[in-house]
């Protein structure tokens, strides 16, 4: 875990623009935890969705073709990990070409299944898995965490909050593909899915083996656009 890792979208952010965000710089203090027992948490810092709604606008993300009944059934699992982990986060699905099959989570709680990620697994205790380490990040605040540690935050908040994207369009990719959790946030994210499938009766091994298709499926795509850039090798898995 020497070195950060790149982006896990497998670009990066652009720039938000020059106005600081007003939640807090670079993320909401308590971001990704509950405000309040059951339905939607009040006071979410609207940091992580700008960050999806800008990358909208300048087209690295499109519109998801998934299926509606197929969004609603992953949508009814992430609900069911964030409530067994008592977070607040929402979740989403884009198409994202240049990132592949990807999963990541943002500040205030969003968390992103690229269409990729869902067609290549074989099963959905597969996403299952994925959501629950996506999930462990957001419990594990690990994107205020990494603030401190990465300067591609910084360039892709100022980037943001360009009224006219134009910095976010020419930054994104590129800063995206800097920005990524550390090798030690990814095992503690894998340390949360590992208790969660274990106590729901879910192979652990569930992770390894959609990896295991992402490697056969990308070759060495896989070094920068994939969720692998961004998390230990297959082979590092197996014990933990």
């Amino acid at each position: 875990m020497a070195r950060p890792e790149r982006t896990r979208y497998g670009h990066r952010p652009h720039h938000l623009g020059r106005n600081p965000v007003r939640c807090q710089p670079l993320g909401c203090a308590g971001a990704g935890h509950r405000h309040r027992v059951g339905g939607s948490a009040r006071g979410r810092c609207p940091i992580g969705q700008q960050l999806v709604d800008a990358l909208d606008q300048i087209r690295l993300f499109q519109p998801t073709a998934l299926a509606p009944e197929r969004q609603d059934s992953l949508r009814r699992a992430f609900d069911d990990i964030r409530d067994d982990l008592g977070v607040d986060a929402r979740l989403e699905f884009r198409r994202a070409k240049l990132l592949g099959p990807n999963a990541f989570a943002v500040a205030g709680g969003t968390v992103i299944l690229t269409d990729a990620i869902v067609e290549i697994a074989a099963h959905d205790e597969e996403l299952i898995a994925v959501l629950a380490h996506e999930l462990g990040h957001v419990r594990e605040r690990h994107w205020l965490r990494m603030v401190a540690q990465s300067a591609a935050v910084v360039v892709i908040w100022t980037a943001v909050t360009d009224p006219t994207l134009a910095t976010l369009a020419a930054v994104a990719p590129s800063q995206l593909l800097e920005l990524s959790y550390s090798r030690e946030f990814e095992r503690e994210a894998d340390a949360v899915a590992f208790d969660y499938l274990v106590r729901n009766g879910i192979r652990p091994t569930r992770l390894q083996d959609l990896l295991k298709r992402i490697t056969a499926s990308c070759g060495d795509r896989c070094d920068r656009a994939s969720w692998l850039s961004s998390h230990p090798p297959v082979e590092e898995r197996g014990s933990d």
